[in-house]
C-alpha cells in the first residue's frame, strides 16, 4: 500500500513538472512575440494596435506656411502631406489639430489626447528628460535669427552681438532652450521675451515691422516666409542642423518602430522627395504670386483687426481667418 501511494505521488510530481516547464515555454516563447512596453506614471496607454482599432491618428501640429495651414480652403504643408503618407500606410484617417504652445503639446500627447507631435521637434534639445520618444528624423535644419537689414547690411553676425540685448521667441518653445544653452556657456547673456498667444510666422512679421528687434526660427520656415519680407535677413545662424523628428508617448513602443520602418523607406521614394523639395528647398513651389498677394492683403488689412476682437476661446482668431 505504501508503494502504491509513493508511486502515485511520484507519477503526479512528473506531471507537475511537465506542466510547469509547458506553462514556462509557452510564457517564454509568446513574450518574444510582443515588444514590452515601459509602464510610465501619468502616461497614457496607447499603441499602434490601440491606434489601428480607433481607424484614427491624432495628430498635434503648428500652423504655419510650411507644416500645415489652408490655401483657398484645402489644408496643405510639409507635416500635413508627410502624416497623410503614414496614415494611409496604417490604413486609417489622420485628425489634425494645431496649437504652438510646445509645454501643452506634450501634456496632450501624454494624456492620449494626440498620438504624435508632428510640430518640427528638435531632439537634441528636448530630449533631456526622456518625457516623451523621437522617431526617425524626416529632415534637418537650423536654427536662425531673424533680423532686418539696415541701409542693406546685416548687424547681427555673432553671437556675442546679441548679448546684453533683447530677443523675442514663442513662450514655452524650444528656442527658449536653446538661448538658455547659450546663456549657460556665456559670460554675458541674451535677454529673452517670451511671447504668448502668437505663432512664429507672426514673430517674423513683428520683426519686419519693427514692433520687435529680433526673432528666432527654423531655417526651412525662414525661408518661407523671406519672400514676404525682403527687408529681412536670415543668414545668420544660431545653432548648427539639427534632425527634426515626430515626438510620440514614451510607452508607445510598437508605434516608434513601426514610423521608424515606415519613414526609413518612404525617405526612398519619389513622393517623398517631391513634398521635401516642395517646403523645405523650394519653398515658392506654394507660395504663388497670387498668394502672396492675398496673404499680404490679409496681414495688412485684416487680421489684427480679427485678433482684437476674437477675445473669446470659442471663436479663436485663426478659425475665424
Amino acid at each position: 500500500m505504501i508503494i502504491i501511494i509513493f508511486g502515485e505521488k511520484r507519477l503526479n510530481m512528473r506531471r507537475f513538472i511537465v506542466i510547469a516547464l509547458v506553462v514556462l515555454l509557452v510564457g517564454i516563447f509568446s513574450s518574444c512575440g510582443r515588444t514590452s512596453r515601459p509602464e510610465i506614471s501619468g502616461c497614457c496607454e496607447l499603441d499602434l494596435d490601440s491606434i489601428v482599432r480607433r481607424g484614427k491618428l491624432l495628430v498635434m501640429t503648428d500652423y504655419n506656411s510650411v507644416n500645415y495651414f489652408y490655401y483657398k480652403g484645402i489644408a496643405i504643408g510639409y507635416q500635413y502631406e508627410l502624416v497623410k503618407e503614414y496614415a494611409k500606410h496604417l490604413g486609417v484617417e489622420a485628425v489634425f489639430v494645431t496649437s504652438n504652445d510646445h509645454e501643452a503639446n506634450k501634456e496632450q500627447l501624454l494624456e492620449g489626447k494626440v498620438d504624435i507631435l508632428a510640430n518640427s521637434l528638435i531632439a537634441d534639445t528636448l530630449n533631456g528628460n526622456n518625457e516623451i520618444l523621437f522617431t526617425e528624423p524626416y529632415g534637418r535644419s537650423r536654427v536662425v535669427l531673424i533680423q532686418r537689414k539696415v541701409d542693406g547690411e546685416v548687424l547681427v553676425d555673432s553671437i556675442a552681438k546679441l548679448f546684453g540685448d533683447t530677443v523675442s521667441i514663442l513662450n514655452n518653445s524650444f528656442y527658449s532652450h536653446i538661448v538658455d544653452n547659450i546663456n549657460d556657456t556665456a559670460s554675458s547673456s541674451i535677454v529673452v521675451q517670451p511671447i504668448e498667444y502668437y505663432d512664429i510666422e507672426q514673430l517674423i512679421q513683428l520683426v519686419a515691422e519693427k514692433e520687435i528687434k529680433y526673432t528666432l526660427s527654423l531655417e526651412n520656415i525662414a525661408k518661407a516666409n523671406r519672400w514676404y519680407y525682403p527687408s529681412l535677413d536670415i543668414s545668420f545662424p544660431i545653432t548648427q542642423e539639427y534632425d527634426l523628428s515626430w515626438g510620440i508617448r514614451p510607452n508607445s513602443v510598437e508605434l516608434k518602430e513601426d514610423i521608424n520602418k515606415w519613414l526609413s523607406s518612404f525617405k526612398k521614394t519619389s513622393r517623398f522627395k517631391q513634398i521635401y523639395r516642395k517646403y523645405v528647398i523650394d519653398p515658392r513651389d506654394h507660395h504663388t504670386t497670387g498668394q502672396n498677394t492675398s496673404i499680404s492683403t490679409y496681414r495688412n488689412d485684416y487680421e489684427h483687426i480679427i485678433k482684437r476682437e476674437a477675445t473669446d476661446e470659442v471663436y479663436n482668431w485663426k478659425l475665424i481667418s
